[in-house]
């Protein structure tokens, strides 16, 4: 099954509270996007564990992890 993906006028509207963490992000989005990974519930949980004792949101603490990868590891 490939995946693809849909316009945002065609996806359902960002819920109440992703569009509140998306206000609290540190990065500004000018065109945001979603991004959906299949994690376990105790993976996700671990990592929102990570994010309050570093005093950040999941998706702050998402994206400086792949930001700092990228920079890490050239292609």
């Amino acid at each position: 099954m490939a995946l693809t993906s849909k316009p945002l006028s065609t996806a359902r509207t960002i819920a109440p509270e992703v569009a509140a963490e998306l206000k609290k992000t540190e990065v500004r989005i000018e065109d945001p996007a979603r991004v959906n990974i299949i994690i376990s519930k105790r993976q996700r949980d671990a990592w929102k564990i990570q994010a309050v004792n570093r005093n950040m949101t999941v998706t702050d603490m998402i994206l400086a992890s792949v930001e700092e990868f990228i920079n890490n590891h050239p292609v």
